[in-house]
């Protein structure tokens, strides 16, 4: 895998000026990259990290490059967080997208979870938001396949309509919290070839009242459903969907469904949960829309989405520190970002090759010399 890594990095382009280079681009995220998954969270022990393997890491970068480094030493934390600050974000993130493609290059037929993320544990700098990134997500083989950066959080409709723009949708699924709920959002994905599942609440009141009503109204033989047990975790969930095909309009007193003329489901999901622990039991009803018919698809695909809490924010979060981070706000914070995603995709790769986990394989790789670890 080394090489497809360096073949997606060497294409970013240096943004500083030529001839005054010490260090070569190519060299710093590389050794980024390497330091990160070995377990180092922050610009010090990316510079330890490269101290300790300094011979390592110019074999390396020899071999895929081609070139000796005619340098005294390794890059320093500083010079680590200021070429990280002249990076052009939308460049390091195309390199990222094409190092993804290389190794899966068909992405029909998917589930695509694009959700927001707060990068809450970045150094706060006067009269700048934190730094709020819409991702989406491909819930099949865990990876985000393309993200924006959102002006602040709660006003994500501009980023998930530019976001839509730039995917390909074709024979795939999209689902999106309560933030997508809205036509536009419906009318951009199924004029790309693309499903629905979204869920209705408070921001779309008169939809929700007529959903409701809908399924009090409808009997039981008009309703398809599926049921689905997971026990795990000590407790036992049961998520059961209800869905309504056969959609009947004479009684939308507020014509609410005239505008969404996509949707041909309605649907409610009932998630009873028993905690073992403390033998206690809940009940959440959540209703959605969407353009497929099927109830167990429509289930699937609804437990599929939250994919991108527990797989992607919470290895983020936990596996890589990135809520504790301590960066800047600014291009350093979102290139950072793009370099876990790049660290985490490597890993989870590695954790499906070797059947271990990714802790696991995170903390193998910190013992491991650069030049062994994908060997």
């Amino acid at each position: 895998m080394s090489a497809e890594i360096w073949n997606a990095i060497a294409v970013v382009k240096d943004p500083r000026v030529q001839g005054r280079i010490d260090y070569p681009l190519g060299l710093i995220l590389l050794v980024s990259l390497y330091a990160t998954i070995s377990g180092c969270d922050d610009w010090e022990q990316i510079e330890d990290y490269a101290a300790n393997y300094e011979e390592e890491l110019r074999a390396l970068y020899k071999k895929l490059s081609g070139n000796d480094l005619e340098i005294a030493r390794m890059p320093s934390h500083d010079t680590f967080n200021r070429v990280f600050q002249l990076i052009d974000p939308n460049k390091f993130m195309q390199a990222y997208k094409d190092f993804v493609c290389s190794i899966y290059e068909i992405m029909t037929g998917k589930t695509i979870a694009i959700d927001g993320k707060t990068l809450r544990g970045v150094k706060r700098v006067e009269k700048m938001n934190p730094a709020h990134i819409v991702s989406a997500y491909c819930t099949e083989h865990h990876f985000v396949i393309d993200h924006l950066k959102a002006e602040e959080k709660g006003h994500e409709l501009t980023t998930i309509l530019k976001l839509l723009d730039a995917l390909f949708l074709e024979g795939s699924t999209v689902t999106i919290d309560a933030a997508g709920t809205y036509v536009e959002v419906v009318e951009k994905i199924l004029s790309k070839g693309g499903n629905f599942v979204l869920p209705v609440k408070g921001n779309q009141k008169r939809l929700l009242r007529f959903i409701e009503q809908e399924f009090k109204s409808y009997k039981n033989n008009e309703i398809t459903t599926d049921k689905q047990i997971d026990t795990g975790h000590g407790k036992v969930e049961e998520r059961t969907a209800y869905c309504i095909t056969d959609i009947r309009t004479d009684d939308d007193i507020d014509d609410c469904m005239s505008k969404w003329e996509g949707v041909k489901t309605l649907v409610k999901i009932e998630r009873k949960v028993y905690k073992k622990v403390d033998k206690s039991d809940s009940v959440e009803i959540v209703y959605y829309i969407t353009n497929l018919t099927d109830a167990k698809e429509i289930n699937d695909t609804i437990r599929r989405h939250w994919s991108i809490e527990n797989n992607l924010h919470r290895s983020l979060d936990v596996l890589l520190g990135e809520d504790h981070s301590q960066k800047s706000i600014n291009n350093v914070v979102e290139n950072f970002h793009i370099m876990n995603l790049l660290a985490l995709f490597v890993l989870k790769e590695l954790s499906n090759e070797m059947k271990i986990s990714m802790k696991r394989i995170r903390k193998i790789c910190s013992y491991t010399p650069p030049t062994k670890l994908f060997t």
